[in-house]
């Protein structure tokens, strides 16, 4: 059996020194490898951190809203008095719509890491592709705090008119909000608690897209011009 075994041993050996050398990788590729998973890293971390909190805050936020719009179609006579446009209700579910839209890019750039680590994305586009979602985040956040600052505004409005009716006033400003009434409802409440957890959600989300473009495309484009 050893005289069997010699000439198959023989011929691995002669197939290993056969084949051609691994080829050598340059200094530039390894740092360009390491590069592209300390970015991946850093935007999968950051991003599914944002992901969490943003969600959290969004569904209370949504759990609250749910809550304010039973109140605001007891009866019919209520419902007439003061709809959702003037009660703040439909801006605030605007700005509502556009963090879970932002919560659906932010799992966006968890999937963009992981494309990035397995080295599926064009190693030239990944700062613009990195650089473009953060900028579209950022903007959705910014959306949506303006429809969400725009509804606190009309709640602060209809707070005042509720206080200046019950000092006997009357004016254009009461005026301005038909079927006010002197007491204060539980709608108004659970409106400005929405639009608080709204208001962070998306400050929590634009924070993170913010320090992600100064932390990753700043050190990608210094990458590129060496």
């Amino acid at each position: 059996r050893p005289h069997t075994l010699a000439p198959k041993l023989a011929a691995v050996d002669g197939a290993d020194s056969a084949a051609p050398p691994p080829p050598d990788v340059s200094p530039q590729a390894l740092a360009a490898r390491a590069e592209s998973r300390r970015v991946s890293f850093v935007l999968w971390r950051y991003s599914w951190l944002s992901w969490w909190l943003q969600t959290i805050l969004s569904v209370v936020s949504g759990i609250t809203l749910a809550f304010a719009s039973s109140f605001t179609a007891v009866t019919a006579e209520s419902a007439a008095k003061q709809s959702a446009l003037t009660s703040g209700l439909a801006f605030s579910g605007v700005g509502l719509f556009l963090s879970f839209v932002s919560i659906y890019w932010t799992w966006g750039s968890t999937r963009l890491a992981n494309k990035i680590r397995l080295r599926r994305v064009d190693a030239l586009s990944i700062t613009e592709r990195i650089k473009s979602r953060l900028r579209i985040n950022a903007t959705l956040n910014v959306l949506g705090q303006l429809f969400t600052l725009l509804s606190a505004q009309q709640v602060v409005g209809l707070l005042i008119a509720r206080v200046l009716l019950v000092q006997g006033f009357s004016n254009p400003v009461t005026a301005a909000y038909g079927g006010v009434t002197a007491s204060l409802r539980p709608l108004d409440i659970f409106i400005v608690q929405a639009n608080t957890n709204t208001l962070f959600a998306h400050f929590l989300s634009l924070t993170s897209n913010l320090w992600l473009l100064t932390r990753l495309v700043r050190s990608g484009d210094d990458e590129n011009s060496k």
